[in-house]
């Protein structure tokens, strides 16, 4: 079983307000990467946010069922019908093969074990399940500006950055058919510009399918 790293939860729990905040400072960031995902996400099924925080994307999306290792986080969301779990992506309390789809939007990089995590969605869900997954591209110029600030920053200090290609890599291994990758948050384009494909956006989803063998996307 894999431990929760205390470093990388301490900052939400204590300045669970701040980091929402961001999302009211940041509203046309916030509503473009919404816009992005629901191009993706499954508009019926049983559905999981790992990572669900405050419940910004799972309300408006409409998913029911979060978890997340925060419970100050989770304190500050306004909505009865959620059900709540305090716990990490690698470890998820549920059982095999009952969930239609996962979703995930900027946690993966502070996963403590990317192949456990991944492992435990392949688990949860169903056959040809899927799993929609949002991160910041290390590789492009949002992710540099990232990396560049991460030292200074209380929440993202302790964080690891992926590439595209990486992340395309772990979900081979661990059985995932990549279906469609978009991206967002493109320099010089309104926060609302979606291109298909992986390379100049800051903000890539990736939607893939629980499959038995590894397969490689191409564009």
């Amino acid at each position: 079983m894999c431990k929760l790293d205390l470093n990388k939860i301490k900052p939400f729990e204590e300045f669970s307000q701040e980091y929402d905040n961001w999302y009211e400072e940041n509203i046309h960031i916030y509503k473009g990467e919404l816009a992005l995902i629901r191009q993706l996400i499954p508009k019926t099924g049983t559905g999981l946010e790992i990572g669900i925080g405050t419940g910004r994307f799972a309300i408006p999306l409409g998913i029911k069922l979060g978890i997340d290792p925060s419970i100050n986080m989770m304190k500050k969301i306004k909505n009865n019908n959620l059900s709540l779990i305090c716990s990490i992506g690698e470890n998820l309390p549920i059982k095999p093969n009952i969930l239609d789809f996962v979703f995930m939007s900027t946690t993966l990089c502070f996963l403590t074990s990317v192949e456990k995590t991944f492992e435990q969605i392949h688990m949860v869900l169903r056959p040809n399940g899927y799993f929609i997954l949002g991160f910041i591209d290390r590789e492009t110029v949002l992710g540099e500006t990232y990396l560049r600030k991460k030292q200074g920053n209380k929440f993202y200090k302790n964080a690891i950055f992926y590439s595209t290609d990486e992340v395309i890599s772990y979900l081979n291994k661990y059985c995932f058919e990549i279906v469609t990758i978009k991206q967002g948050l493109i320099p010089g384009k309104s926060t609302d510009f979606v291109l298909n494909g992986y390379g100049e956006g800051g903000f890539v989803v990736i939607k893939s399918k629980k499959h038995r063998r590894s397969l490689t996307w191409s564009d």
